[in-house]
């Protein structure tokens, strides 16, 4: 998560400040972060700018820092409250004239989190002479990126931005890869309510003269919160914090395919066992065969499913999990490895 700083440009007449040429508006600002006021202008001469916890006094000078004169060229304030500081009032105002400034209101730390997932796509799993059960030229890369608010604000005008360095590159590329919107929690693409997680996917297939590499692949989103523009914006994470690949890139935690990496892959079905005798018409005619499913499931009727899970990569896979409220009892051999 991160939140742009902002400059302010004050100015003074009619014995009021203006900010950004607005008569003293109540300024929103966010606890941990550095908000710079210039105050250059040469009305401001008669007119120092204090910062306090009254409309009109209560100066808190560990909060800021002056450099200049005031109402001369270079002059400026930078304002910073920290975010464990339990300050619930600030105002602006002039040391000299009451009433000149107005307060601050602050607003809550908004939030997004990006999250990035590749699946490799095996294309010659059904050529049983040249299957490897490895990445290999040919296969096509599935990446799923998902985007989570993960605040108590609504988030809006959500972008994302992908980048790319494909095999043989040393450099990323902007864009290459388009990303596709899926879905949300309802909300329309863009706006992400509280909590709520939007989608993307997209694809990528390895050219048929690859012979070894890797590709790298991240995206990058910003969003606005709180009447704020463009204050939001994450790196994704690939997703596992153990991988190490960061190759020096401290802002960002991009998934990396390598020719020669393992495919995992893993196939779930789940069965209905229609009953054997039905309790309540439609009813089997002759020559149909009983456990065809006809109607509802009625009172007094045991319906059960089967679920299977099947590896059908190259690697083992270990720790699986299956959830489900109607799953009552497991079955499986030794353990879920």
């Amino acid at each position: 998560m991160f939140a742009q700083d902002q400059t302010f440009t004050v100015t003074a007449s009619g014995e009021k400040y203006f900010i950004n040429g607005e008569e003293a508006p109540v300024l929103r600002i966010e606890k941990g972060k550095t908000y710079r006021f210039d105050t250059s202008d040469s009305s401001l001469g008669a007119h120092p700018l204090r910062f306090g916890t009254s409309s009109n006094s209560g100066t808190q000078f560990s909060l800021f820092d002056e450099n200049g004169t005031i109402g001369s060229a270079g002059s400026y304030f930078d304002l910073s409250v920290p975010s464990d500081s339990s300050i619930t009032s600030l105002y602006y105002y002039c040391l000299l004239h009451d009433n000149m400034g107005n307060a601050f209101a602050f607003f809550e730390q908004g939030s997004i989190e990006v999250t990035s997932f590749t699946n490799v796509i095996d294309n010659d799993h059904s050529d049983n002479t040249g299957y490897t059960g490895l990445v290999t030229a040919g296969d096509t890369i599935e990446y799923t990126v998902e985007v989570t608010n993960v605040s108590n604000s609504p988030i809006s005008n959500l972008t994302l931005t992908t980048y790319f360095q494909d095999f043989g590159e040393t450099s990323y590329a902007e864009d290459v890869i388009t990303l596709s919107f899926e879905d949300t929690g309802g909300s329309d693409e863009g706006t992400l309510s509280v909590g709520e997680t939007a989608k993307y996917s997209a694809t990528y297939t390895i050219d048929s003269s690859v012979t070894s590499g890797n590709v790298k692949f991240y995206v990058k989103a910003v969003a606005d919160s709180q009447g704020q523009t463009a204050n939001e914006l994450d790196y994704s994470s690939n997703g596992d914090n153990k991988d190490g690949n960061t190759d020096g890139e401290t802002l960002f935690d991009p998934n990396v395919t390598s020719i020669g990496d393992t495919i995992t892959s893993l196939a779930v079905t789940k069965i209905a066992d229609v009953p054997s005798e039905r309790l309540a018409p439609p009813f089997p005619q002759p020559g149909e065969d009983p456990n065809w499913y006809q109607g509802e499931p009625v009172v007094g009727e045991i319906w059960s499913w089967t679920v299977e899970i099947y590896n059908d990569g190259s690697a083992d896979l270990t720790n699986i999990q299956i959830k489900g409220d109607d799953i009552t009892s497991l079955f499986y051999p030794g353990s879920l490895t």
